[in-house]
């Protein structure tokens, strides 16, 4: 019986131009390196500092317009795209010329999109400064995450949560604000400085030589308390149906210190008579504070604050622990600007954000 005709075995030499293929790779890699020695390394503006600017429109962006506007305009290397939506336009500029400060740059910037399109809407603006990179570029980023802590709000919840990074040798923080809008989720990053502690000296130490006086330097005045209108508890709830969170006006503090003012006590019993009236409402108390001072110093107090509101409730007027707990933003949710006494007074808070289990 004559046996089938098998097919002719496929015989591929592989590993025959092996050496072709290395000297091509070594080839590639020495140029790579040579590139990055002769040329550097193209940081963004996250680096090299520059403006961001966040813009909506009121209907989809025609983002090519606007590169070739910013283009037109001078702003070589601007970067423009879309930011959760097609009507939500991200613009990122890089350092421009000596002498043009960020708040010139936004202005300008604003004003040709507003020439192209009036309808273009300035939802936020951040200038970046160049030593942040300076830090990132020399420091591996990972350092950063040795030590951190969260403050996370109720399931469910539209209010920011906020992160908390901290260096490996305890010079900075990184602060992610996780935040809603539009129905979408955003982080904004904020890198802050801390500020270095005294030593404590807890051995005697031989006696030096007694220095000079130095020249007394009077201590700052006090800043006024800003007489704020009284709340009713109809106002109270209504501001926590509508919002989830409402601000309580005359809550009031000794300056620097956590210790409530008698003036308040009339606001608290406000809040008091709120929560008996609504037996199942349970509330976050949040403490704010204005942008003056060391970042830990600032979060610390607004935690030791918002626990004395918590304390002052379950103490003064028999409200159940459970219903209570104290949470603090320090600095890092401001309602206005701390560039002014009447601002930084606004910021220095106490909210009331109500828990839904």
């Amino acid at each position: 019986m004559p046996q089938a005709k098998t097919g002719k075995a496929l015989d591929i030499n592989f590993l025959g131009p092996r050496k072709l293929f290395f000297a091509i790779s070594a080839i590639l890699i020495v140029a790579s390196i040579a590139s990055v020695l002769t040329r550097g390394l193209n940081f963004g503006i996250d680096f090299t500092g520059g403006v961001l600017l966040e813009v909506g429109y009121p209907r989809a962006a025609e983002l090519e317009s606007i590169r070739g506007l910013l283009q037109e305009s001078g702003y070589e290397g601007a970067l423009v795209q879309n930011f959760g939506t097609a009507t939500d336009v991200l613009v990122r500029l890089p350092p421009q010329a000596e002498g043009m400060d960020g708040s010139a740059i936004r202005d300008t910037v604003l004003g040709l999109l507003r020439q192209q399109e009036p309808g273009v809407d300035l939802r936020r603006v951040e200038f970046v400064g160049p030593q942040v990179g300076e830090e990132l570029t020399e420091r591996r980023p990972l350092d950063f995450l040795t030590r951190s802590e969260i403050a996370a709000q109720p399931s469910g919840s539209s209010e920011p949560a906020y992160i908390l990074a901290r260096s490996a040798d305890e010079d900075q923080v990184i602060a992610f604000t996780i935040y809603e809008r539009q129905r979408n989720r955003r982080m904004m990053v904020n890198v802050v400085d801390i500020e270095k502690l005294a030593t404590l000296e807890l051995m005697p130490v031989e006696t030096a030589p007694e220095p000079e006086p130095e020249p007394v330097v009077e201590a700052a005045p006090e800043p006024e308390p800003v007489a704020l209108p009284a709340q009713d508890a109809a106002e109270l709830e209504s501001g926590l149906v509508a919002d989830g969170r409402v601000v309580v006006n005359a809550i009031l503090f000794e300056f620097d210190r956590a210790e409530i003012l008698p003036e308040s006590a009339e606001a608290l019993a406000t809040v008091a008579a709120l929560m008996q009236d609504r037996a199942g409402l349970s509330l976050l108390v949040v403490g704010h504070t204005d942008g003056v001072g060391s970042f830990d110093y600032n979060l610390r107090l607004s935690v030791e604050r918002a626990t004395a509101v918590v304390d002052w409730l379950r103490t003064r007027h028999g409200i159940s622990a459970d219903r209570l707990r104290p949470a603090g933003a320090g600095p890092m949710s401001p309602i206005t600007t701390n560039r002014t006494e009447a601002g930084r007074a606004l910021n220095r808070r106490v909210e009331l954000v109500e828990m839904i289990d």
